[in-house]
């Protein structure tokens, strides 16, 4: 997965998402959530995040050529 986050001035992740500008992450039936993903990704390493930080990147909304 790729993506990126932000971190406000007291240390706590204020934003989280999954689109990288190149490759992008979807969501697909059959395969784990991809906050689920991040969330354990974070976890492993000692830090959480709200849900609400969560901004899903969905896809483009043309197709790409």
């Amino acid at each position: 997965m790729a993506g990126t986050f932000e971190v406000d001035g007291d240390g706590v992740i204020s934003e989280v998402r999954n689109f990288s500008g190149h490759y992008r992450p979807r969501d697909t039936p059959g395969h784990t959530p991809l906050l689920d993903v991040t969330r354990r990704a974070f976890q492993g390493h000692g830090w959480d995040f709200a849900d609400d930080v969560w901004n899903y990147y969905s896809g483009p909304t043309r197709p790409l050529n």
